[in-house]
């Protein structure tokens, strides 16, 4: 779960609560590929205590073994 970052929903909107520093951080640690991470936005199963309905986690999507084919 990447963590550094707060996630509430209320009347239909979603709010962020980011610590710049903590959040940067954990994205720089994180394998990229040409640049760009997926994060995935999941609702909790539970409310936490402080009202964060939802957490952040990296996709961790294993390779489906086939190849990009150029059409150039």
């Amino acid at each position: 779960m990447i963590t550094g970052i707060n996630v509430k929903q209320s009347k239909g909107e979603i709010l962020l609560g980011i610590s710049l520093d903590e959040f940067i951080q954990q994205l720089q640690a994180l394998p990229s590929k040409n640049g760009w991470v997926n994060l995935i936005l999941s609702p909790r199963k539970t409310m936490h205590p402080k009202g964060y309905t939802h957490s952040i986690h990296v996709e961790n999507r294993k390779s489906s073994g086939k190849k990009e084919v150029s059409t150039e």
